[in-house]
């Protein structure tokens, strides 16, 4: 009788501490704003409108659409000033390997250098 206590209760505890574990959030897709930008005709202002929205998908975590934004911008300059401010967003909320996937669309090999820096501080 003891025993089936002490078995229930170890049931319970275990079953406790799986349910109390920080649940990671799920990530709402920000894709809709990148296909937004899509639809701009001009270049110049697709290519910033596509920069405005990938910034919003890396505040929201969405990687899928801001490296669909990032490889859509057609000045490299600026998809590689893009592509730093969210690599520093992933690399700031812990989401390494995100930031990694942005890291291999950056041309710049300055702006690369300062990425690589920037992910070893963090480390």
């Amino acid at each position: 009788m003891r025993s089936d206590f002490r078995r229930l209760l170890l049931a319970l505890t275990f079953l406790l501490s799986i349910g109390c574990q920080k649940a990671e959030p799920e990530i709402q897709s920000q894709m809709h704003q990148v296909l937004g930008a899509l639809q701009v005709p001009n270049q110049t202002e697709r290519d910033s409108a596509l920069a405005a929205a990938c910034r919003e998908c890396a505040t929201a975590g969405d990687i899928e659409s801001v490296l669909l934004g990032l490889q859509k911008i057609s000045d490299a300059k600026q998809r590689d000033v893009v592509a730093e401010e969210c690599f520093q967003a992933f690399v700031t909320t812990d989401r390494k390997t995100a930031a990694e996937r942005i890291f291999d669309l950056v041309t710049d090999p300055a702006v690369r250098s300062r990425l690589m820096a920037s992910a070893n501080d963090g480390k």
